[in-house]
């Protein structure tokens, strides 16, 4: 079903650009607030991930970890569960889509089975969360401290701008 009138939608057009805005309308993505993820460095050894790598091998492996991406990029780190699509955009079958999602407990389906989940994606963004509030609030605090010094941030300012005129005089 084509949500765009656009020529961009057009699948036999060969415009990069063009290309990229059909595909945004198709797959919308929301920029998440992090760009990254941890990767335990034994996350191989997690005994549903070798129950995966057994059946899969790399490929399973490389698929689950593309899932977890989609999901980190995705509202609320959910995705539906429409396998051909998520199989088209990650060029693996919809059966093995399917059997990755719901075959090792890796996900958690969710509104009555439409939508899955990573509770350990959600575990990380909420520490991860935790702690960029926590660093904001000790920022906040740091600042309030030096702004509120007796002539703490004004000479502080009046010596910057010594150093940076005595810089300048001295070229």
């Amino acid at each position: 079903k084509r949500t765009c009138d656009s020529l961009a939608c057009n699948p036999h057009n060969t415009d990069k650009k063009e290309r990229a805005h059909a595909y945004n309308h198709i797959y919308p993505i929301t920029m998440c607030k992090k760009t990254y993820f941890n990767h335990d460095c034994g996350a191989r050894n997690d005994e549903k991930i070798v129950a995966l790598r057994i059946r899969y091998g790399a490929e399973g492996y490389g698929v689950y970890f593309m899932l977890i991406e989609m999901l980190q990029a995705a509202p609320g780190c959910t995705l539906e569960k429409d396998y051909k699509a998520l199989a088209f955009d990650l060029r693996v079958s919809a059966r093995r889509i399917k059997s990755i999602v719901e075959d090792f407990g890796l996900f958690t389906p969710t509104d009555g089975g439409k939508k899955f989940y990573s509770e350990r994606l959600i575990r990380h963004v909420n520490e991860a969360e935790e702690n960029e509030r926590k660093r904001s609030e000790a920022a906040q605090y740091a600042a309030s401290i030096r702004w509120d010094a007796e002539n703490g941030m004004r000479i502080a300012s009046e010596n910057d701008a010594n150093r940076i005129e005595k810089a300048c005089e001295s070229h």
